[in-house]
């Protein structure tokens, strides 16, 4: 009787070592759980590295004159750059040039200097440039005449935008941005409307008569569309596909994306 006594409080101190050891063990790993997420919402937000955007944010025309007659026009450019950062930390960018042109032949262009060439984290900067426009490059068989004489002028822009996003004074990582926009100039009222920007997205169809049989390539024609009415769905590629030609894509830095 007594040796059973002695037995009960001894497995009840057992009993009882082993749920603190369990519990324990839960705690740990809740901790240990709670930090891997915590470490994960870190790495895909905060250390998450983004390409900023570039693009022309508004324009206002200083000076306007034009010839019908004799197809030729005189401009002068106010316009607003903005760089948008969406990143954590700031982006450092060198300078940039941006060019205007008229269906390919290059009417002016503008230097985004680098100065104060700093977008903060979360922010978009803005910086106005000056540029003279003329259409002494554009060949005296295009359609300048016909445009000048519909009232309506169709430019477009182009730069690259080259720098580092530097994350907590210790991460740097080089990221450069292409800038494409297209705008409408009203000459009667002297205005730029319609400023569409497309930032590292092209619209791509695959042309059937260039899929080489031999090595199974695939050549693209690209248009450039405005990013905001592209919807992104993973498309995979991985053998040639004889339909594949009928299947409109976006791609985007390899990336294969469908409509």
């Amino acid at each position: 009787m007594a040796e059973s006594d002695v037995a009960f409080p001894m497995e009840q101190s057992k009993e009882l070592k082993r749920k603190k050891r369990m519990k324990c063990l839960a705690y740990v790993a809740a901790f240990v759980i709670f930090q891997t997420a915590i470490i994960l919402v870190f790495a895909l937000t905060v250390m998450r590295i983004k390409n900023p955007k570039f693009r022309i944010r508004s324009v206002l025309v200083d000076d306007l004159t034009f010839n019908n007659s004799s197809p030729s026009f005189n401009m002068k450019f106010i316009a607003q750059v903005t760089v948008k950062n969406t990143n954590f930390g700031h982006y450092k960018f060198e300078n940039s040039t941006v060019t205007f042109a008229y269906k390919g032949s290059q009417v002016g262009e503008a230097l985004v200097t680098k100065g104060r060439a700093r977008a903060r984290a979360r922010s978009t900067k803005k910086m106005n440039v000056t540029m003279d426009l003329n259409s002494n490059g554009v060949a005296n068989d295009s359609d300048l005449g016909s445009d000048l004489n519909s009232g309506f002028l169709t430019l477009t822009s182009q730069s690259i935008l080259n720098g580092k996003v530097h994350l907590m004074k210790v991460i740097k990582k080089k990221k450069s941005v292409e800038m494409n926009c297209t705008m409408t100039v009203n000459l009667a009222q002297k205005l730029v409307r319609d400023i569409k920007c497309a930032f590292d997205w092209v619209d791509a169809t695959i042309d059937p008569s260039v899929i080489s049989q031999a090595d199974c390539t695939l050549q693209f024609r690209f248009f450039l569309v405005p990013q905001e009415s592209i919807i992104r769905h993973p498309v995979f590629v991985s053998h040639r596909d004889e339909h594949i030609h009928d299947l409109p894509i976006f791609i985007k830095s390899f990336r294969l994306c469908s409509p």
